[in-house]
């Protein structure tokens, strides 16, 4: 009987793990059936950051653009849930939540916008390097 229970019990534990997409709980980049790399893109923002503003137009481009990378927008200043994978996400780069628009690709952590679109297309820059060869980044941490 003891068996049996704490069979149905871990069994019922993925249904209570966290369901975010934050790193080591699942990937960074996947492969589709015809060997096509797609990458998880993820973008905090608030509605008051004037920085952020000037980034979500870009990176929204950049995502339509690029169908491969898989954007994921997560707006922080109404949603406990996003501000709470903010921190989860950043903590587990080894560094503190804070600064937006914070930007989470393959491993890495990438903070503020320029004014011009230098820092976007720095960013599509390192999107399009982990897409060539994901193995290169850290998409473990």
């Amino acid at each position: 009987m003891k068996k049996l229970l704490a069979t149905a019990i871990l069994a019922m534990l993925p249904t209570v793990a966290p369901v975010y997409a934050a790193p080591g709980d699942s990937a960074w980049s996947s492969k589709d059936a015809s060997g096509n790399v797609s990458l998880n893109f993820y973008v905090f923002w608030s509605k008051t950051c004037p920085h952020c503003h000037k980034a979500l137009p870009f990176v929204k481009q950049m995502a339509n653009n690029n169908p491969w990378i898989k954007l994921h927008l997560k707006e922080v200043t109404n949603s406990e849930s996003n501000i709470d994978q903010y921190i989860r996400m950043a903590r587990a780069a080894g560094t503190t939540a804070g600064a937006v628009p914070a930007f989470f690709y393959c491993g890495q952590i990438y903070t503020g916008y320029g004014e011009n679109s230098t820092t976007g297309n720095w960013l599509l820059e390192e999107l399009k390097a982990c897409k060539r060869n994901p193995a290169e980044f850290d998409i473990s941490f």
